[in-house]
């Protein structure tokens, strides 16, 4: 570590980390049972209506939209123009960007609709399961927080996990938990909901706002993002107004907020102007 200029952060920074996050997941987060099994109850009620409007949309009914193999063959017999195949068996990638893909290409927008939302609809139901199946005797939930970044819910070998870099967690991961993405927006709340503080304590929140575009800001001098910053301009508030015409604010207009700040951080990773028609269709290429 001296050699390779690294034992300052290592005996400034990480080791005094270890203790908290020892203390982290020795305390733990409250799990609201009652909140956890209405929502997974309710859920599971939305999650059939969901399925049964995929087959009103036009799936085949011996096809079952949960399986992957059989969605990928039924797309491909329909004429889905998804060109983008699996490694392992050759199928159509059948993923939310491939059926946004196909949607931007004006194929069956409605059924790629219904299919997108049964498929989040079953992945936010599992959190509320796991909110209620890893709950340690006392009611909470003991997060594995890993200091350098094995492990992100990957696999529990090491060898086979990501190395980000960053602090990963599993069983569950507390680090992604559903945000206000607007299609789920109500479910959303009542999956937060279920994470509650201890009887007399709070929970807060703490965020560097804009970080990336802040990072990427000052990386390449942008005068105009950097004069938005100084000036304390919400920084997706420009291009929102650039795409859609006119102002647009966070709790005024939270659909189209989340579109741009979505567009925005692709653009920062490499996409071109034809993802912002797969992000929001209705604006033209």
């Amino acid at each position: 570590l001296k050699e390779a200029g690294m034992w300052e952060l290592y005996q400034d920074v990480e080791l005094p980390v270890i203790p908290v996050l020892h203390d982290m997941e020795y305390r733990g987060v409250l799990v609201d049972e009652a909140a956890a099994q209405a929502v997974l109850q309710d859920m599971d009620q939305a999650i059939e209506g969901a399925y049964a409007r995929v087959y009103e949309e036009g799936l085949p009914t011996d096809v079952s939209v949960g399986s992957t193999d059989q969605l990928a063959r039924a797309l491909e017999k329909m004429g889905a123009p998804i060109k983008d195949r699996t490694e392992s068996k050759g199928l159509l990638k059948t993923d939310e960007e491939h059926l946004l893909e196909a949607k931007a290409a004006g194929w069956m927008p409605t059924l790629v609709d219904a299919i997108l939302y049964f498929k989040g609809m079953r992945k936010l139901r599992g959190y509320a399961q796991s909110y209620l199946d890893l709950r340690g005797p006392d009611g909470r939930l003991h997060p594995d927080f890993v200091q350098s970044g094995y492990g992100e819910e990957t696999s529990d070998d090491s060898s086979q996990a990501p190395v980000t870099g960053r602090f990963s967690c599993r069983g569950p991961n507390l680090q992604n938990q559903p945000k206000n993405d607007p299609r789920y927006e109500a479910w959303v709340h009542r999956l937060r909901d279920c994470l509650i503080p201890t009887p007399g304590w709070s929970l807060i929140s703490a965020d560097v706002e804009q970080e990336e575009p802040r990072i990427m800001a000052f990386i390449n001098k942008d005068r105009a993002m950097l004069a938005d910053f100084l000036a304390g301009i919400p920084i997706y508030a420009p291009m929102g107004q650039i795409i859609y015409g006119r102002p647009i604010s966070k709790s005024g207009d939270p659909s189209q907020w989340y579109n741009t700040k979505t567009f925005f951080l692709a653009l920062c990773y490499g996409a071109d102007y034809k993802k912002l028609h797969e992000i929001d269709p209705s604006i033209p290429l």
